[in-house]
């Protein structure tokens, strides 16, 4: 799929289980629920390893496989930013990609799509 044409897409709104993960009410293209959670929560509790986002590739014991995960703290104009990235990392990974390769690979494209966000936002 074109960066230019990744894009994320209504859901239903969903409630949920846990205090400190709330679904925004959207999902990536390949159907995965977008939700932000407690950055600091998930960095005490199960992986301290964890930034910005995750999804079931990256973090298997702990991000439900119809889930994207982003930080709470991230600023809402980057939301889809971390979703087409951890997205489009478990895709690749789905794939046979390792997780390095995947993430390589995926961050050369999120930041080609932050440069054409920036391009779109300049005045003509």
């Amino acid at each position: 799929m074109p960066i230019h044409e990744w894009t994320t897409h209504p859901e239903p709104e969903r409630a949920s289980p846990v205090p400190w993960k709330r679904f925004i009410g959207e999902a990536c293209p390949h159907g995965k629920s977008i939700a932000l959670v407690d950055g600091m929560h998930i960095r005490n509790t199960c992986d301290s390893d964890f930034c910005q986002g995750g999804n079931e590739r990256a973090y298997p014991d702990f991000v439900p496989p119809d889930e994207i995960w982003i930080d709470q703290c991230i600023p809402e104009e980057e939301w889809a930013l971390i979703a087409f990235h951890e997205c489009m990392e478990a895709e690749y990974m789905a794939g046979g990609m390792s997780y390095d390769k995947a993430h390589d690979k995926v961050k050369a494209e999120e930041d080609e799509f932050r440069r054409l966000l920036v391009k779109k936002k300049k005045p003509s």
